[in-house]
């Protein structure tokens, strides 16, 4: 039964006639030096007794390269006993483990294993909806980590004695890719992309031009003589260079705060090409982990930013330090997406949305509203937006309810 198939690589379940081609690999050293160990080279019976038993748990299956058979991959939910070892006893996500070997090994140095690793990964996280995907390999083995790491799988933790291997109890390398690392690069390369090939404020992209409710709350402080502004995730500044234009004349700052250190040094050089550097500070972090420092800040906003924070605990963190970092009479600005949908435009397929929270609207809501209560609540609008992206070459249609919410503290 076929599980899925790339240009090269097809993935299908384990049959009986390929028993031959197991014992095959499973007696050449070269392959034993990595999988199982060369002092257990598996005859039929041994194969049989290691992948032949049926287990609901476990998708056995073997690897065709351009029809050519050349290994072995199997995956599988991890159960309660991985779940402690690994530290994720407590934890709601839905995690896989995969295991795998190339046994033909004309094949080794060829970039297959990454090819491999990666279509599964894809897999696993767009049919069985993973969380985190997760390996074990033995310390010693730095082929193996170093092909898991180029496909961007980091090392969580050690497991000393882990695995018995050749007479010897063997430490290991707990490595786990998550939902959030394919996000956030997927975000990365789509926002490097956008600010190479747009200007700030050049028309063509939504860099063109700040956000016009930003801009006019901004007018709850002209009688100020200083503001002090926060923004959570500014990008390159498009609306934090206006922002601090408007300051120019006056006392105050603007804390820029984002993820990518490329998009804070293209706000610096923009900063200076627009004069207004003096106004302009720069702080490298995810938002879901930067601490707002308390009663500082006139003016917080947050423009498509608090969605990409890596759960519902770490938003409703934000937001209380936001609340908690806005001085008397300060506002928060929030726009946020919700009900996201990914629609590949060609086949009609409903993807897995590429956000790192996706809550629905009517929750949102909810969490605002809890959070602001006691606030002057100055707007709220919901707008249903459709977008049309590009994820590696395909054509997608993006729908979202795009929520804004400004609130003062009394």
């Amino acid at each position: 039964m076929l599980v899925y198939q790339t240009d090269r690589l097809t993935i299908r379940e384990l049959e009986q006639s390929d028993k031959n081609l197991l014992v095959s690999w499973l007696n050449d050293p070269l392959v034993l030096t990595y999988y199982g160990g060369r002092d257990c080279p598996h005859d039929a019976h041994l194969v049989d007794e290691h992948f032949y038993q049926e287990e609901d748990s476990v998708v056995r299956c073997l690897i065709e390269y351009e029809n050519q058979p050349i290994g072995y991959i199997q995956f599988y939910e991890i159960e309660e006993e991985e779940r402690l070892a690994y530290g994720y006893s407590d934890s709601t996500e839905r995690i896989y483990g995969t295991d795998q070997f190339i046994g033909e090994t004309a094949y080794w140095d060829k970039g297959i294993g990454k090819q491999l690793v990666r279509s599964m990964l894809e897999y696993l996280m767009n049919v069985h909806k993973a969380d985190r995907v997760v390996m074990d390999p033995q310390q010693w083995n730095i082929r193996a980590i170093s092909c898991y790491e180029r496909c961007g799988f980091t090392k969580v933790k050690e497991l000393p004695a882990r695995e018995m291997h050749e007479g010897e109890l063997r430490d290991c390398w707990l490595m786990a890719y998550s939902r959030i690392t394919k996000i956030r690069e997927e975000e990365r390369k789509y926002h490097e992309a956008c600010y190479e090939n747009y200007k700030l404020f050049e028309e063509g992209s939504w860099l063109s031009k700040p956000v016009k409710t930003v801009m006019d709350t901004l007018s709850y402080f002209d009688g100020y003589d200083k503001v002090n502004v926060l923004d959570l995730g500014s990008g390159v500044g498009r609306n934090s260079i206006p922002i601090a234009q408007s300051l120019k004349h006056r006392e105050g700052k603007v804390l820029c705060v984002d993820i990518m250190q490329s998009a804070l040094t293209k706000l610096l050089v923009y900063s200076e090409q627009f004069g207004i550097s003096g106004q302009i500070e720069t702080h490298l972090s995810d938002i879901g982990e930067y601490d707002i420092p308390l009663n500082t800040f006139d003016y917080i906003v947050a423009v498509s930013s608090l969605e990409h924070v890596d759960s519902e605990q770490s938003f409703k963190r934000v937001l209380t330090n936001m609340a908690q970092g806005t001085k008397v009479n300060g506002v928060n600005c929030l726009i946020v997406n919700s009900n996201l949908q990914e629609i590949d435009k060609l086949t009609g397929e409903e993807l897995v949305p590429l956000i790192e929270l996706n809550l629905t609207t009517e929750h949102l809501y909810e969490i605002l509203n809890e959070q602001y209560v006691g606030w002057d609540i100055l707007l709220t609008t919901l707008n249903k937006l459709t977008f049309n992206i590009e994820r590696n070459g395909r054509q997608i249609l993006l729908k979202t309810d795009c929520l804004t919410y400004v609130a003062r503290k009394k």
